[in-house]
C-alpha cells in the first residue's frame, strides 16, 4: 500500500542515502540506496543527485512518494526557509523546500528523533544523538520533544 510508505533522504557531505519503509514494518526497508553527493559541483548538482536517487528508489520500491523528508547538515532558518550553517557550503542560503517537494530538518535532529521513536532508544523520554561524519552535529529530545536550534513545532510527540 503506497499510503503506508515513508520516504527519507539523508543528505550528507559525501553521500546521499535514501530509504523507503512501511509504517507497519520500518525495520525492513522496501528500498535503500545511496549516491555520491559530489558537492564540488554545487547545489544544483546536489539537487539533481537527489532527483536521481528518488527515481532509483521509485524503481526499486515500485512506488512514488507523496512527500519526502530530508535530513540535511546545518539548520533551516524558519523566517527565510533557507539552509544556514551547513558544512556543505554550497547549500547555505538555498531554499530546497521550494525547489523540490520535501520537508527539511537538521540531520542530527532527525537522527535523535529516529532513535527516540522507533530506534534504539524507543520509549525513552530523553535522548541525545551525535553525528560524527563529514560534519559534527547533535540532536536532543527532552520529555519526548525535540529541543534546541530552529525546531519546527510539527515534530512534537504525536
Amino acid at each position: 500500500m503506497q499510503n503506508d510508505l515513508l520516504w527519507g533522504i539523508d543528505l550528507g557531505g559525501t553521500k546521499i542515502e535514501g530509504v523507503v519503509v512501511s509504517r507497519a514494518n520500518p525495520e525492513q526497508p522496501k528500498a535503500r540506496l545511496r549516491v555520491d553527493t559530489q558537492a564540488e559541483y554545487g547545489a544544483v548538482h546536489i539537487l539533481s543527485q537527489i532527483e536521481k536517487l528518488v527515481r532509483m528508489l521509485e524503481k526499486q520500491s515500485g512506488a512514488k512518494p507523496a512527500r519526502i523528508g530530508v535530513g540535511t547538515p546545518g539548520t533551516i532558518d524558519p523566517a527565510l526557509d533557507v539552509i544556514t550553517n551547513s558544512n556543505t557550503l554550497c547549500l547555505n542560503g538555498r531554499a530546497f523546500s521550494r525547489e523540490i517537494p520535501t520537508r527539511l530538518m537538521n540531520d542530527a535532529n532527525c537522527f535523535a528523533l529516529a532513535e527516540q521513536r522507533p530506534g534504539a532508544a524507543k520509549g525513552k523520554s530523553n535522548v541525545f544523538g551525535i553525528i560524527l561524519g563529514t560534519g559534527v552535529g547533535g540532536g536532543l529530545v527532552i520529555n519526548g520533544i525535540l529541543k534546541g536550534g530552529h525546531v519546527n513545532p510539527q515534530f512534537a510527540p504525536h
